[in-house]
């Protein structure tokens, strides 16, 4: 294995177990609801959804604001 490619495994290993970590911090249980409000970082919905099998409920900022704006104008 090259260097860049061993970098990159060992990346995605600490960012899942990050995210691991705050879903157990977080106490998900099976069909707890939970709010995400969504950012470009979508990781933490596929944890909490096939490992805890909570539901998740999405708010787009970025698509609200945008019709806001276009409301103003």
């Amino acid at each position: 294995m090259n260097r860049k490619f061993l970098k990159q495994i060992l990346s995605e290993e600490s960012q899942e177990a990050k995210l691991e970590l705050i879903c157990e911090k977080l106490k998900l249980k099976p069909d707890i609801k939970v709010l995400y409000i969504a950012s470009s970082r979508r990781s933490i919905v596929k944890i909490s959804i096939e490992k805890y099998q909570v539901k998740i409920v999405t708010l787009y900022l970025m698509r609200m604001l945008d019709k806001i704006v276009k409301l103003r104008n």
